[in-house]
């Protein structure tokens, strides 16, 4: 059981790793700090003119299209802000992370071995 605990442990450590490197790297090309484009929500604005069904969708949803430009605005505006303290945050997040997975992975091994002490033994067969 233990051993097991630690296997699933290992293999959620390797997929958080991976998202945080996945969000950082996307994080760094969005914000500009990697030499991408920092103003990519301006390149994103003729297309909300461009998405098909339009008119349904202001049907259901009236002024879609200006919320959808400001959210575009704010997640850049965001972004932006963010530029130099991605890989700090990157990092934090990362670190908080697996520090958490880490502690449920003792406390569930410090569950099993607990239980394992006080489960009472088999009888032998003469």
């Amino acid at each position: 059981m233990v051993i097991a605990i630690w296997i699933v442990t290992a293999i959620l450590l390797g997929l958080w790793s991976l998202t945080a490197w996945g969000l950082h790297g996307l994080l760094m090309l969005l914000s500009g700090a990697a030499g991408g484009a920092g103003g990519w929500s301006g390149d994103l604005r003729p297309l909300v003119d461009q998405i098909p069904l339009t008119p349904v969708l202001d049907q259901w949803l009236p002024g879609w299209q200006e919320l959808l430009r400001a959210t575009l605005d704010l997640a850049q505006v965001l972004i932006g802000w963010l530029g130099g303290a991605v890989p700090l945050v990157s990092w934090t997040v990362w670190g908080l992370g697996t520090a958490g997975l880490l502690l449920l992975a003792g406390g569930l091994t410090l569950v099993a071995v607990l239980l394992r002490n006080t489960m009472p033994k088999p009888a032998r067969p003469a």
